[in-house]
């Protein structure tokens, strides 16, 4: 059965360790089942301005917010038990380790795909593959750059792809997009 989680992270600055929100949304059969967010305190609680732009996220709104750590724990046995796809999964993923690296966290054994890369095979002629203009082009909805829409957008793409494919477990998206399925396991 096709079961994942889509995730999307904003972060504080461009450290790839500063997480400052998260999004989690679980997908049993093509249906969202969960949805999950948390504001996070960076370790630093450092903000870039450009950043705080995008995402509307600033210091004062993840001071009194736990660190990773303390919300990794509670999300842990999602990441264990669903692969992750992330709408270009290579910067969610980057981020998911080097926080657990921060934090000298295990990383959980699981498998990755990116809904980017889908988009790009799935959707021959669109002009970008960035989630707003994809989610324009299927008519989802979307208030980009905060981590629960991004993150229920992602899981929509991938049903919508997946069924349009007739793909209905996560080892046939190699089968059927020219992609490897990336891997995380405990120490690499």
């Amino acid at each position: 059965t096709m079961k994942f989680i889509a995730i999307d992270f904003e972060t504080a600055n461009s450290q790839r360790s500063s997480p400052c929100e998260i999004a989690l949304v679980k997908v049993e059969n093509f249906e969202i089942v969960d949805r999950k967010s948390y504001l996070i305190k960076p370790r630093d609680n450092y903000f870039d301005f450009y950043n705080t732009f995008l995402h509307g996220i600033d210091e004062s709104m993840v001071e009194n917010e736990p660190e990773f750590d303390v919300i990794y724990n509670q999300l842990k046995p999602d990441f264990e038990l669903y692969p992750i796809i992330a709408h270009n999964a290579s910067f969610d993923i980057s981020v998911l380790r080097h926080t657990l690296d921060l934090y000298d966290i295990e990383y959980p054994e699981t498998d990755y795909s990116c809904t980017y890369q889908m988009s790009r095979e799935a959707l021959k002629g669109l002009f970008s593959f960035r989630l707003d203009s994809v989610c324009d082009y299927m008519g989802i909805k979307l208030d980009h750059h905060r981590a629960l829409s991004d993150a229920e957008a992602c899981a929509e793409v991938a049903i919508r792809i997946f069924q349009d494919k007739g793909i209905d477990s996560f080892d046939q998206i190699s089968q059927n997009f020219n992609l490897r399925i990336g891997k995380l396991q405990k120490g690499g």
